[in-house]
Parts: C-alpha cells; sequence; structure tokens
C-alpha cells in the first residue's frame, strides 16, 4: 500500500494526459503552467493543482483524485478506476467510495466509515514490437513495473496514440488525443458528453511471432529456432546470435498458424522451472509433431542444480550462459515424444473398441441387474420388494437361476438399516424352504448396523472399507451390495431436493465404483404413485429399476423393468410369497417368515408340505413343541455315550418340563397337583412321541430325531444355534 505522497507523484502524468503539454516558458522544475497567463496550475512537489482561470468555480483546486473527478467526471472511486485504465495504477481495490463531500486530499483518508486502498504506482519499463514482413508495427506487448503484462495496437489515423487491447469490439476515450480503452458502460456514461468518444474496430488483430520476420525468416532453415516463453527472454537469445521467437499472451494463445509459421524448421522448446511452463512446453511441442522437420525440448532445471523456482533462459544466460553452451545442451536432447496419455476417466477410441480390455456392459442377473451399476427395487409398503432383494441376494450368492434367468456368481454384503431385527429370519425362511445345507459355503455377509450415506462425514467410506474387507474373505469376487432401504440410510436428507439426493447418489456410485460391484437401493413408492418416491434426479440416475406392485385381490406380486439403461426390459416377473415357518414362540405359536416363489409353486409347495411330516394330535404337538423350544433355548452337545447319537443337540429332561409348563399354561394353583398333571401328560406323550420314532431318551438327556412332523419346525442340529449348558 502507498502513502498519499505516493498517490501525490502521479500528478504530472494525469495532468499531461487531461490536460496536454505545459505551457514551457512559464513552468519550471516545481510546478507545470497552463494557458498563456499560466491560470493553471499543477505544483509537482505537493502534487496538487489549482485553477484560478474561473471556468470552473466550484471544483478549482486539489488532488489527483478531483482533477481525474473534475475532468473526467465520476466519483473518486470511478478516478482510481481511471488510473487503472492508464496503466498509473497496477490494481484497484476499493472498500467504500467517499462521499462527494470528502476534502481534497492526494489520498482519500482512510477511517472506519470509508477506506481506499491502491497498489504501488507502476511505470513502463519495456514495449515488444511485433511487426509485419515490412516492420511496421502491428502492437506492441507492454511490461510494466510491478510486473504486469498489456497489449496495445496503434489507433487508426492517430499517430502517437493507442489502442489498448488486441481484440474486435467497441472502445472508449473521454476526450480527443487520448488513448482508447475497452468499452465500459458503467464508465461511459460518467465521462463528459461533450468530449467523450466512442471507436468500433469491426476485426482483430491475431497473436503474432515476435522477431520473427528479421531474426527467424531471415535465417537459414538448417539453423535452430529457439522457443522460450517471453519476449526478453527472445532478446536475450538474439543478443547471443541465435534465432528465437515466440507468441504474445502466452501458451492460451498460441495457435496451429504459429506451428505452420515454423514447418520444416528444427525447434527446441526452451521449458521455464515451473509447472505452467512445462504445460505450455508440452502443448507447443504437440502442436509442432509433423510440422517442424525435428522438435526438442531443453527444460534447463535438468542441468542447472538449484535452478529457482520460475527461473527461465534469460535466467541461465544472465549467470553465464553462452550460446555454445546452449548448443551442446540441444545436441544431447533426444527428439520430443508426447507421454503416454493417461486417462482418468476410462478412454477409449473408436477404432479401439474391439481391443480395449475395460469394463463393458455385462449381466449380473440377466435382462434384470448390470454389472458394475446401480440399481433401484421400489415398490409400495408391504408389497414385497425386500423379499425380492433378498431372493436376488441369494441367487447371486449361490449362483443358482433368478426365476429362470441366469445369474453371475459372486459375493454379496446385504446392509438391512430396515427391519434389521426380522432379517435373519427372512434368511432362515430361505435357508429352510430352498434347503441350503449345513455345507454349503454361501458368500453373504449380513450388516445390521444403520448407515449414512447422506452427509460428508458419515458411513460411505467406512462402509466402502469394511465392504471390501469382507470381499477379501469370500471364496468368489464381490458382485452385488444390497442397501435396504435407501430412506434409512439418509436420515437427515431431503428426498424431494436434487441437491440433497444428488449427494446422496454419488456416495452410492462411489461405492459401486470403489468396490467393482452393483449396488441394488430398496426404495419405497407411494402407494397411488408412478416412480419412486423422493426426486427425479434419483430415477434418472439409476441403470436399472424394478418396481414391486402386490395385487391384493389375486395375492400375486409382478416385478417389472421400470428402467433398463443398455437394453430392451425383460418380461415382468410374477411371484408370490409363501410363509416358512422357522421356529416357536414362548406362547408355543410358530415364528414364521416368507419366501419368493413363481406363481403357481406356492400351492404345489405346500401341498407338499401338507403331505409329509408325521401329524400329531394337538396335546402331543404342544409337548412336542416344548422340547424344540428347550433345545433352542438350552440344548448342548450330546455326552459321549453309545446310546446316544453323536450329531444331536441335547436338553435336559427338567427344561422339556419347563418349556411344556410355560406354554401349556395349565390352570391349577395348587402347586403339587399341577406337577402331578404335567408329569403325567409328558410321561404318557412322551413314550407315544418314544414310540413314534421322533425323539430319544437317556436319562437325564432327551433329543429330536430329526424326523419331520408337520406343521411343525426342526431345530437345526448344526452350529447354526449357540447352545448353552
Amino acid at each position: 500500500m502507498v502513502s498519499a505522497s505516493d498517490v501525490a507523484t502521479l500528478i504530472e502524468a494525469v495532468a499531461r494526459i487531461l490536460w496536454g503539454p505545459p505551457n514551457d516558458k512559464l513552468s519550471n522544475s516545481r510546478e507545470l503552467r497552463y494557458g498563456s497567463h499560466g491560470a493553471r496550475v499543477v505544483r509537482l512537489d505537493k502534487g496538487t493543482w489549482a485553477d484560478n482561470s474561473g471556468e470552473h468555480p466550484s471544483i478549482n483546486h486539489g488532488g489527483v483524485l478531483d482533477m481525474i473527478c473534475r475532468e473526467v467526471g465520476g466519483t473518486r472511486a470511478d478516478a482510481f478506476a481511471w488510473l487503472q485504465e492508464q496503466h498509473l495504477i497496477a490494481e484497484q481495490r476499493v472498500r467504500a467510495a467517499n462521499g462527494a463531500n470528502a476534502p481534497s486530499h492526494a489520498e482519500p483518508p482512510r477511517s472506519k466509515q470509508s477506506e481506499q486502498k491502491i497498489a504501488a504506482p507502476r511505470r513502463i519499463v519495456a514495449t515488444y514490437d511485433y511487426t509485419d514482413a515490412s516492420g511496421a508495427v502491428i502492437y506492441q506487448v507492454v511490461r510494466f513495473e510491478p510486473k504486469e503484462f498489456g497489449q496495445r495496437q496503434p489507433a487508426p489515423n492517430e499517430p502517437g496514440v493507442w489502442v489498448w487491447g488486441l481484440g474486435a469490439g467497441e472502445y472508449m476515450r473521454a476526450r480527443a488525443g487520448q488513448d482508447w480503452y475497452r468499452f465500459k458502460p458503467e464508465r461511459w456514461d460518467r465521462y463528459p458528453q461533450s468530449s467523450r468518444q466512442l471507436l468500433s474496430l469491426p476485426v482483430g488483430v491475431p497473436h503474432g511471432l515476435y522477431r520473427y520476420w528479421d531474426d527467424v525468416r531471415e535465417r537459414g532453415d538448417d539453423e535452430i529456432v529457439y522457443l522460450p516463453e517471453g519476449e526478453k527472454d527472445v532478446d536475450a537469445l538474439a543478443a547471443l546470435g541465435l534465432a528465437a521467437t515466440t507468441n504474445s499472451g502466452g501458451a492460451d494463445h498460441w495457435t496451429a498458424e504459429h506451428a505452420a509459421a515454423l514447418a520444416r524448421r528444427d525447434v527446441v522448446i526452451l521449458i521455464d522451472n515451473d509447472e505452467p511452463g512445462r504445460k505450455r512446453g508440452a502443448k507447443v511441442a504437440r502442436s509442432l509433431v509433423g510440422v517442424a522437420r525435428q522438435v526438442r525440448a531443453l527444460d534447463l532445471a535438468a542441468s542447472w542444480v538449484d535452478m529457482p523456482e520460475k527461473a527461465d533462459v534469460y535466467d541461465w544466460i544472465a549467470r553465464g550462459g553462452t550460446a555454445d553452451l546452449l548448443r551442446a545442451l540441444v545436441d544431447d536432447l533426444d527428439v520430443w515424444k508426447p507421454e503416454p496419455f493417461a486417462s482418468r476417466y476410462g478412454l477409449v477410441w473408436f477404432n479401439d473398441l474391439d481391443i480395449d480390455h475395460g469394463a463393458e456392459h455385462a449381466w449380473l442377473i440377466d435382462d434384470w441387474l448390470s454389472v458394475g451399476d446401480v440399481s433401484m427395487n421400489y415398490g409400495a409398503s408391504r408389497s414385497g420388494k425386500s423379499f425380492l432383494a433378498i431372493h436376488a441376494a441369494m441367487c447371486v450368492a449361490r449362483g443358482i437361476p433368478f426365476f429362470g434367468h441366469e445369474v453371475r456368481r459372486g459375493g454379496v454384503v446385504y446392509q438391512a438399516g430396515e427391519g434389521a431385527k426380522g432379517i435373519k429370519n427372512r434368511f432362515r425362511a430361505y435357508r429352510k424352504h430352498f434347503e441350503v445345507s449345513d455345507d454349503e459355503r454361501v458368500p453373504l455377509a449380513v450388516l445390521r448396523s444403520p448407515i449414512d450415506l447422506y452427509r460428508p462425514d458419515g458411513d460411505t467410506a467406512g462402509l466402502i472399507a469394511e465392504i471390501n474387507a469382507l470381499a477379501e474373505r469370500m471364496p468368489v469376487p464381490l458382485a452385488l451390495v444390497v442397501i435396504d432401504t435407501l430412506a434409512t440410510a439418509t436420515a437427515g436428507a431431503d428426498e424431494n431436493s436434487g441437491k440433497d439426493m444428488s449427494a446422496v447418489l454419488a456416495n452410492v456410485a462411489r461405492i459401486a465404483r470403489e468396490c467393482g460391484c452393483h449396488v441394488m437401493l430398496v426404495h419405497h413408492k407411494p402407494a397411488n404413485g408412478e416412480r419412486p418416491r423422493g426426486h427425479t434426479s434419483m430415477f434418472a440416475n439409476l441403470d436399472n429399476a424394478i418396481e414391486v406392485v402386490f395385487n391384493q385381490s389375486t395375492g400375486t406380486r409382478v416385478a417389472s423393468n421400470a428402467k433398463q439403461k443398455d437394453d430392451e426390459e425383460a418380461e415382468p416377473l410374477r411371484f408370490e410369497l409363501m410363509r416358512v415357518e422357522i421356529g416357536i414362540r414362548p406362547n408355543g405359536k410358530p415364528i414364521t417368515s416368507c419366501v419368493c416363489l413363481p406363481v403357481g409353486e406356492k400351492e404345489a409347495a405346500l401341498k407338499a408340505h401338507a403331505a409329509t411330516g408325521f401329524k400329531l394330535k394337538d396335546s402331543e404337538a404342544i409337548i412336542y413343541r416344548a422340547l424344540c423350544e428347550a433345545i433352542l433355548e438350552h440344548g448342548e452337545r450330546p455326552p459321549a455315550r453309545p446310546t446316544i447319537p453323536s450329531d444331536v443337540r441335547v436338553v435336559r429332561f427338567s427344561r422339556w418340563r419347563e418349556a411344556f409348563e410355560r406354554l401349556a399354561n395349565i390352570d391349577e394353583p395348587d402347586p403339587k397337583k399341577l406337577a402331578e398333571r404335567i408329569k403325567k401328560r409328558m410321561g404318557r406323550t412322551g413314550d407315544t412321541l418314544l414310540r413314534y420314532g421322533l425323539i430319544g431318551r437317556d436319562t437325564p438327556f432327551v433329543w429330536i430325531t430329526g424326523k419331520k412332523v408337520r406343521g411343525i419346525t426342526v431345530p437345526a442340529q448344526s452350529n447354526a444355534y449357540e447352545c448353552s449348558s
């Protein structure tokens, strides 16, 4: 930042721009006089001015900013902008412009209410002429201190006047004789209407090559042409007698026309020691391949130990570099070749479609779920969508057909955020009905804790880490992750907000990408809705969508392709839910869940189930159920006795009696009579069950033999149950 005295030093430059040349006869080293009698005075030592001519009695003295406001118009903030346009200051930053009644100072006063800050005044330190074949200046690149660059072109028919800019369009100035600047409506409105002028340039000036006609074109084709980044570098190389050129505007303005101007030449690109310099070198080199006779690139940092950041060939020459040393370095260079392109986004060129080994569209479940994508399985409450998701998950994990559709086997992770307490029963029902043997290793893991896929600090990263850790423990590659349900995994998100759901879907896509699997979302649908609940962006961003609809009148369910991104929609699936008994409640009622079956199989399955197993009387069934429950709760490994099979779970007779007493709920207040009634009933029925071959006894233990009993689920005899002693 500068003081008032720094701004005051601009008074002469501002006066010469706004008032023109002074009266030399009346001026001296301390002040400039204007007019035949010197009525207008500029004090160079104080940075102030006064106008005693009487032409502007309301504003007749002040500092630099006051002069600009009077002659150009506008506020003091506009005066800073004008100084920037005239390239007298490097930048303008105004926190709050002073009002019209602000005192006349070279720099506005700083206070809590208003403050203006400007950077140090700048000056032109070098100009670089870009010429045509005849040597006429087309435009200049201007270098300022503090370091900044600009371009200007000669104003049409106005010698000594410049147009600051190379583009076509409109330019403006406050009065005749001044330079032209890009048109800005807000500034134009503040210019004095009596003197302001507008210039329209229908055609812009293209960026050219510096010193091209004299130092490059006139030399032989065999001579090396050096391509540094800046004009100062070109001048330094020219001073060594070398042919060099560059374009104005940097890498962004290097064009195919520049490359064509160097056709059949031996080109060496000189690279600045920074990342932008290396990117610029690669861009220029690529454009010259196949155009120039030879392209090489010299990174001086490879031979200059401790080369400073951003240093260039100018600095290399300044520390003693010579033409011979440069030629020696160039002689050791290989012809430039581009580095192999490493795409971050799965690039495949059209001509390489058949040889690429990247991922392609493939089916996880034929016609329904595609490999590595994201799908949604949705339906109204109690439509059966979760049971269908479990069925699909088990088909993938076991590698068996899904309602007749071919399946690619793979590991499965099932995240059960909704119904987590009952999820084990659903899988138990599947295991029982489809007779999954104890020795079949099914690569399916169930996660029962809730997750957060919405917040940035939620569970996405942790879930990915756990899924990948589980995948390492599976005998087959991970293929499917089920999120059941989407709503429970996105607590706090607004389902109707495109922003919120975009964040969720981005996390879901990240799971699919980083785990290398398909992700199925189980989601709700309004009872009378056409699409999944929530914002339309959810459905739009899915690869597959399965809608499940329950027909209450027929009891059947229909799963249909609501969306299939890369293939035709599959024929709808019609299925039913069949209840499966998997255990016994404390009150003797069965524990049940459901499985999915194609329409027609449920009736056959029920008939087959009813036709199998030993049918017990109600009085016998309750005692048998009590034994099953006792084994579930208190079963233990059998003792080593030849009379007891080694592959069963046994329970002590006292535990069986306790379970029966609880289930039978016999109305007898007298404890002795109650005990006698229980003893008789269990003794008599126990003998019957033993005779049927349904149980075995060896005091004090009893066990079930495993024979089927109609309507009753027999507890498993494996380590599927944790037994206590």
